[in-house]
């Protein structure tokens, strides 16, 4: 929902139209793209575009852009594995003798 708003307020701002073309695309693909069909497939692509888009601006910034609404499916594919070994490590601490879960206590 917030890529409307950032693209609204891109061509508010008067960002170059490619720029705008590039990164609307980029979105596209994402909303289309099948990891969305697995498992927490939309928080990984979240978190896919965050990394990707942040290195994009700064690539910007550098003068050296790039064409990001080409998905680098090695990248895609770490950053899913950190998902989920995110969550494997965090399932294990919830059933782990060893890290109990912090308690409350009175």
């Amino acid at each position: 929902m917030g890529k409307n708003s950032l693209i609204h307020h891109m061509n508010k701002f008067q960002w170059p139209e490619k720029h705008i073309n590039a990164l609307a695309h980029f979105y596209f693909i994402l909303e289309d793209h099948p990891m969305r069909m697995r498992p927490d497939g939309d928080k990984i692509l979240i978190n896919f575009q965050a990394a990707v888009r942040r290195e994009w601006h700064d690539a910007l910034d550098c003068n050296k852009g790039f064409n990001i609404a080409k998905i680098n499916p090695d990248t895609l594919r770490a950053i899913a594995d950190e998902y989920h070994n995110k969550k494997r490590s965090e399932g294990i601490s919830e059933v782990s003798p060893l890290f109990p879960k912090a308690t409350t206590s009175r």
